[in-house]
């Protein structure tokens, strides 16, 4: 029994000069944040996080150790690093001339609708994937992003779930959309076999394309799809997307609202960098009805999930969505996303939360904002 003492002696004193070590870790983190800012460098640098991780698996390998465990360590030791070099950037003044708002795909995308409902004066901002648009965020290249979550006939956008948690963001907004499905062709298209989009769009039209014999080819975006059929002359094929993108890229509308339901919505949060979200909600819509969002994670025990959902019960408060994902760390551990209608202002709610998250593993708060603009 003295034998193990001794030897978990050593695991404190190891573990001590590991939190140590990262402490100093962070602080070089902010010295080069500062220097960035100084130099007007954009803070966000892929190729110095690859360049980490390769090195953490090339000694990881050379020490015997596991390979997936050591490289989730530093994921999480770039994500922590990224958060304290984000302190250093200037609060939002919205000095630019026109609020740019980011997302992702290309010019006539579904996204870019929703963002010209919520805000109709502002830039938007294409990007190629879901992390670029968080990335926009970090580096300050976009103002405020916006961001599509769930669709009521496919379900949740996961991606866009787990980087609601990696990333410094909170909702600021929250916005239904209509979505309608145009097939969309190049005007002297005749036959067609092919059918190109986002994957959600071909199976939001699952009907329409099995009834017609057409072969679904899978694309990363639904604007984009049709960007490439106009600039390649494809003929034997066509695209799922927006009559705007239809519009914008000068192509022929072959069938209107393909779409299997007609109750057809998306719903998008508009997400600021932590710090920018007051500044951006005075320039938008008011709401009497708020929603708040949580992430947090449970104990591996039995009634712990109904536990932090009772809190919430018994305060009359109604639960909007529930869902689960998977940590990615550990398997079979997940951690969970809920919504609910509360203003977060109410102290009554201040005090929910604080019982929530004694009965939590970690607590997020992603925001609190307007309900269904």
């Amino acid at each position: 029994m003295n034998r193990i003492k001794e030897l978990r002696r050593g695991i404190n004193k190891i573990d001590g000069s590991i939190v140590l070590l990262l402490a100093k870790r962070l602080a070089l983190s902010e010295k080069i944040a500062r220097e960035k800012t100084r130099c007007r460098i954009g803070l966000i640098d892929k190729i110095r996080e690859q360049e980490v991780i390769v090195a953490a698996e090339k000694k990881a390998l050379e020490l015997g150790l596991e390979r997936d465990a050591v490289i989730g360590i530093f994921s999480d030791i770039i994500h922590l690093s990224r958060e304290r070099q984000m302190k250093h950037l200037p609060l939002k003044a919205l000095s630019r001339a026109k609020l740019q708002v980011a997302f992702q795909g290309e010019p006539g995308a579904y996204s870019e609708s929703a963002i010209k409902k919520i805000l109709p004066n502002a830039g938007a901002c294409p990007k190629t994937q879901f992390e670029d648009v968080f990335d926009s965020l970090e580096s300050d290249d976009a103002d405020c992003a916006l961001v599509p979550v769930e669709n009521c006939t496919e379900g949740s956008v996961n991606q866009v779930y787990d980087l609601l948690l990696q990333r410094n963001v909170s909702a600021i907004a929250e916005v239904f959309m209509r979505i309608e499905h145009m097939l969309i062709a190049n005007p002297e298209a005749e036959r067609m076999e092919g059918i190109y989009s986002h994957p959600q769009a071909l199976a939001q039209c699952h009907g329409f394309i099995t009834r017609n014999k057409l072969t679904p080819r899978p694309f990363h975006d639904t604007a984009a799809a049709v960007k490439m059929l106009k600039e390649k002359r494809v003929m034997d094929a066509a695209a799922i997307a927006s009559e705007s993108a239809a519009a914008m890229h000068g192509m022929k509308i072959v069938a209107r609202s393909i779409e299997d339901n007609k109750n057809n919505y998306t719903r998008f949060l508009l997400v600021a960098r932590k710090g920018d979200e007051t500044a951006i909600a005075k320039l938008l819509p008011k709401s009497k009805k708020y929603k708040i969002s949580l992430i947090f994670g449970l104990p591996h025990a039995p009634g712990s999930l109904h536990s932090v959902l009772g809190e919430i019960a018994k305060e009359g408060i109604n639960l909007t969505k529930i869902e689960s994902r998977p940590t990615k760390k550990t398997p079979w551990e997940y951690t969970f996303h809920v919504d609910f209608e509360a203003d977060i202002k109410d102290a009554k709610v201040k005090r929910l939360l604080e019982r929530v998250r004694r009965r939590t593993t970690f607590m997020k708060v992603v925001g609190c904002y307007p309900s269904g603009v």
